[in-house]
């Protein structure tokens, strides 16, 4: 399986998941510095999902209650 990767994005590290019958992959894009974790297969069905750092500013466990 060949991913083209657009021009804004560098490739980091590229495997091959044997288990998942799939090609896994880390970009980083220029502009922002936000790493992409992409796993390609010729599965029709699609998922998309987004991660933000939401770092604690003290270490009451505020986080874990919300």
């Amino acid at each position: 399986m060949k991913i083209r990767i657009p021009s804004s994005y560098e490739l980091i590290f590229e495997e091959k998941l044997e288990d998942l019958n799939s090609l896994g992959m880390v970009l980083h894009h220029k502009k922002t510095g936000a790493r992409i974790a992409l796993i390609a297969n010729d599965d029709d069905n699609k998922v998309f999902s987004i991660g933000f750092r939401t770092p604690p500013a003290n270490s009451t466990g505020v986080a874990h209650i919300i």
